[in-house]
């Protein structure tokens, strides 16, 4: 069988995280960090920090580009982490030496890492609230109480206020101290993202809020997935392996985020689309 069922041909519908499924990928990943790549250089670019022509033809080459996760694989093992594969494969691909020099100019590895995380939670909160609203509905319909779909729908504001920030630390022998925040502060802004106005590479606190939504937001369906005689039990499992592997983000080195995160959001996304399935008239 395969190490994770949200990945197996055999039992992948018995959890199907529906369209989020799709954000948990490499390519989804390196998309991302694609994406983040670009918004940092028009960043700089309009605060002079790297020549507006650069920033330019950076923009439109992560857009255009098509990068293999595989070809990223050996440096991404060598150095633990896809970033310096990546902006090496980047550079190569712009064919322009004189623009590619300023792709991830003056940023922290973790900070593109960090960033692209955020815009794929996002995603993920995105799609549990159109679908928790969806559930809420169909409650109110059975003449059933909402009242807790309803408390996760309200915390959200504040979430995505609070926790999905962007993260822009810089190296300060390329991008002076002064300037720092107002290259942060315009990378919020392009990514409609959150400005945290501080380095949070190793405060996790935003993680673990984000996390424990996604968690409660689990508990709380599995509740309305009961039948009358058992809960169902491939969703049941789900719960609890995701409730324990909120402890081990929490309490484990930052790596745990690699291996736990996908897992617990995609819990929540295959429980709430399994009660919306449920909810909803035969078609």
């Amino acid at each position: 069988m395969a190490a994770s069922l949200f990945d197996s041909q055999l039992y992948g519908s018995l959890v199907s995280p529906g369209d989020a499924g799709r954000l948990f990928s490499d390519s989804a990943e390196v998309r991302a960090m694609l994406l983040v790549l670009g918004a940092i250089a028009k960043a700089q670019g309009a605060r002079d920090l790297i020549p507006a022509e650069s920033a330019a033809a950076i923009g439109r080459a992560v857009v255009e580009v098509a990068i293999d996760p595989s070809a990223l694989r050996k440096e991404t093992a060598r150095k633990g982490t896809p970033v310096p594969a990546l902006v090496a494969a980047l550079r190569s691909e712009m064919n322009a030496p004189e623009h590619a020099q300023f792709v991830n100019w003056g940023t922290a590895v973790q900070d593109v890492t960090d960033t692209a995380l955020m815009l794929r939670l996002r995603q993920i909160l995105n799609l549990l609230e159109a679908d928790l609203k969806l559930i809420a509905d169909l409650l109110t319909k059975k003449g059933i109480s909402s009242s807790a779909i309803v408390s996760l729908l309200g915390a959200l504001p504040d979430l995505r206020a609070s926790c999905l920030c962007v993260s822009f630390s810089g190296d300060l022998e390329a991008v002076p101290a002064n300037v720092l925040p107002d290259i942060r502060a315009a990378l919020a802004e392009g990514l409609a993202l959150a400005d945290p106005k501080r380095d949070w590479h190793n405060d996790r606190e935003g993680i673990y809020h984000i996390i424990d939504w996604l968690q409660n937001c689990s508990d709380t369906l599995i509740i309305l997935s009961n039948t009358e005689e058992e809960p169902n039990p491939q969703l049941r499992a789900l719960t609890l392996q995701s409730r324990a592997l909120v402890s081990t983000v929490k309490t484990g080195p930052q790596f745990a985020e690699l291996l736990c995160l996908p897992h617990i959001a995609l819990s929540a996304c295959a429980t709430t689309y399994a009660i919306r399935k449920s909810l909803q008239p035969p078609e």
